[in-house]
């Protein structure tokens, strides 16, 4: 029996078990043998009570894929997500045209409730392969969990998805303003290894894009490297400033400490002023009217994540809510600000929150289902890579749907990186982010164990710069197929 005769069996068995009235159809006995050099025969179809593919239709598909055949089943209308996530993912062999499917499939959802704001992604995605890569962090879990140099057995929570424009500052509880990872959406518990990867894959595409020689982006992969190996062996012989926020007092490069400054500079009353009039959200591009029922989801979101802070109900009184437009990766989600009332006049000055959707992260077909309050593992992550952090973090639930809470202020800041031309001011920049990804990995208590299972500093910097090459290269093939399709 040829493939494709196979395909279009497997293909009529599953569409009929979806158009059975009963969820629980069994589909029994579809033994089928590839030939082609598959291999032998396979129970393809069981017992199944959900419409998910078996682990033995994955199974088949693996051996397609490790015969070069996987661009054909994925033809296939049965193969769905579920290959797309599962298959692919961890073999860390995704094609381009593979890579479009799974940027397909996990704005899918997204695409059928606001299609405007997946149109709106997909366009800011079209801009370069580094804005690109910042919307797509699940091709890099694809790649990077099948990578073998990048493999470890040290397993520490993580931040994942941390490429360079997931960095910039944050006001600490004391009213200092700090630097460090400023995106915990896709926090989960991994090998410390794929932190390090992100960062030096976000390093060769960024440095690219402003024009960077190759030689001089991946010598920027091998600075990050070795100074993250001297930052861990810094926090593990002083281990209480593992727990201390950096803030400019401590050693950061010129951008850094600019941009803590200006965070400092900033004006609550301004920064209000500038979003509001009369106590309303002032619409652009960016901030959108809702709807009144909507309105209504946010007060009562509000009012349940409100229950025992020491603030006080009148401090939580709502002026205004509406809908914010911001980051890539995550446009589709629900994400609101909510202008509040505060402690009054001549107390304290009006503040703003963001409520924002969060969901399973990306990983999840690598390391499993996340279990628990999505939004509460983020804010959880917050909490431990950032010391000290916002006081108004804290979660909530709308229309069955897990939210973080968080400050919307005029202290959080980034580094502009495309402004930074030249070898000397990226250098500048990724020697600060080295030193905010070692503090972070050290929050684990695992910091022995990593510098030992790293090796040599060199060694590091062959692995993250080998495999920072070859997802660069990767990239630039998927956003030109990806362009391609969306043309």
């Amino acid at each position: 029996m040829s493939l494709s005769s196979l395909q279009n069996k497997i293909s009529e068995a599953f569409t009929k078990k979806f158009s059975e009235k009963s969820s629980e159809t069994v589909v029994k006995n579809a033994e089928k043998t590839v030939e082609a050099g598959i291999g032998d025969a396979t129970k393809v179809i069981g017992e199944k009570t959900s419409q998910k593919l078996t682990t033995e239709t994955i199974k088949l598909s693996k051996d397609a894929l490790s015969k070069g055949k996987l661009s054909s089943l994925m033809n296939v209308s049965f193969v769905e997500d579920a290959v797309v996530k599962e298959v692919v993912s961890k073999t860390g062999d995704l094609t381009s045209k593979d890579a479009v499917k799974m940027i397909e499939q996990a704005n899918k959802k997204y695409a059928e409730k606001t299609p405007e704001l997946v149109a709106l992604k997909y366009r800011s995605m079209s801009e370069s392969p580094f804005a690109f890569d910042r919307a797509t962090d699940y091709l890099f879990v694809s790649n990077v969990q099948g990578s073998k140099q990048l493999q470890t057995k040290v397993k520490i929570p993580i931040a994942q998805d941390i490429h360079l424009e997931n960095f910039g500052t944050y006001k600490t509880g004391e009213g200092k303003v700090a630097f460090g990872i400023n995106d915990f959406d896709e926090a989960v518990v991994a090998p410390y290894t794929w932190d390090l990867a992100r960062v030096g894959s976000s390093i060769r595409l960024a440095a690219k894009q402003n024009g960077l020689s190759e030689k001089e982006g991946k010598e920027l992969v091998e600075i990050f490297a070795k100074d993250y190996v001297d930052g861990l062996k810094k926090f593990q012989e002083k281990t209480d400033k593992v727990s201390e926020p950096l803030t400019k007092s401590k050693t950061f490069g010129k951008h850094v400490e600019k941009t803590i400054k200006t965070s400092e500079e900033a004006s609550q009353k301004d920064f209000v002023k500038e979003l509001t009039k009369d106590g309303k959200f002032i619409f652009n591009d960016k901030i959108r009217p809702i709807s009144p029922e909507v309105k209504k989801e946010i007060e009562a979101g509000i009012k349940a994540y409100a229950k025992g802070r020491p603030e006080g109900a009148d401090f939580f009184k709502i002026k205004d809510s509406a809908f914010i437009i911001a980051g890539k990766g995550s446009l589709g989600r629900e994400r609101y600000v909510v202008l509040l009332e505060g402690a009054g006049k001549g107390k304290k000055e009006q503040v703003v929150l963001e409520l924002k959707e969060a969901v399973q992260p990306n990983s999840i077909n690598a390391l499993g289902k996340q279990t628990g309050n999505q939004a509460q593992r983020v804010i959880d992550a917050t909490k431990n890579f950032q010391p000290s952090s916002d006081p108004f973090l804290g979660v909530t639930r709308m229309n069955g749907k897990d939210f973080f809470v968080r400050e919307v202020s005029p202290s959080n800041n980034k580094v502009p990186i495309e402004k930074l031309n030249t070898f000397s001011e990226f250098k500048d920049y990724v020697e600060s982010v080295a030193l905010v990804v070692s503090k972070a990995h050290a929050t684990s208590g695992k910091t022995n164990e990593i510098i030992s299972d790293v090796g040599s500093k060199k060694e590091l910097a062959e692995k993250i710069g080998d495999f920072s090459q070859s997802y660069l290269d990767k990239v630039q093939d998927y956003f030109k197929e990806f362009k391609k399709a969306n043309k």
